[in-house]
């Protein structure tokens, strides 16, 4: 009796704790090479210039090459241009649905010899949009003082 009680409550915390079917179908779509092909600012006029992960201004990350690991939830992101970082910039991601059943995309930039979770600095957008061949997302970063919105269209290399 005491083992079909210890097995019901491992099944129960193991259905609790995993992730769920619609979230490893999202991942398993971003698994692999995309291309950001643009970054834009709805309800905005004009051209702004924001700092994006705190890493770069929206320049460098136009053209941006991106990879997604689904496997283990991590990924990397090339930069070009000649005023932009260079080299890979490493992070940890993750998919999660919220309550209004949209989903929730954190990105934590990784740095080399640190643990990822000892690091509590991460960057969390929705995805508006995602398939097999494009991704859009929702970013809602601080520019003068108030909220601000950065839409970024990604495709997925063939």
């Amino acid at each position: 009796m005491k083992r079909i009680f210890a097995l019901i409550c491992l099944s129960v915390l193991f259905v609790s704790c995993s992730t769920s079917k619609i979230e490893r179908q999202s991942m398993r779509s971003l698994d692999g090479d995309w291309t950001l092909t643009d970054i834009s600012y709805p309800g905005s006029s004009g051209l702004v210039d924001v700092t994006l992960f705190n890493t770069a201004s929206m320049n460098c990350f136009q053209n941006s090459s991106w990879n997604f690991v689904s496997n283990n939830n991590t990924g990397n992101f090339v930069l070009y241009g000649s005023d932009c970082p260079s080299g890979e910039q490493n992070f940890a991601w993750n998919i999660e649905t919220t309550e209004s059943n949209t989903y929730n995309f954190t990105l934590k930039p990784l740095t080399k010899g640190v643990n990822p979770q000892k690091i509590n600095k991460g960057y969390s957008m929705e995805i508006t949009q995602l398939n097999d061949f494009n991704m859009t997302t929702r970013q809602t970063v601080q520019y003068n003082g108030a909220p601000f919105i950065v839409q970024m269209e990604f495709s997925k290399n063939r």
